[in-house]
């Protein structure tokens, strides 16, 4: 049975196993994306502040 598709976890557990456990799928892409968000958000910075 899947990690996060069973019924006897809390909302908190699967949370908390979608962040912290990247073995899962969900875990990763939420890695992933947590990733590029800071990049993205690092590269934002770093322009705006060389235009000025």
């Amino acid at each position: 049975m899947d990690i996060i598709n069973n019924p006897n976890k809390t909302w908190r557990e699967k949370l908390y196993i979608v962040i912290f456990e990247a073995e899962t799928p969900a875990g990763r892409l939420f890695d992933i994306l947590l990733i590029w968000a800071i990049l993205l958000s690092v590269g934002t910075i770093c322009i705006e502040s060389a235009m000025t």
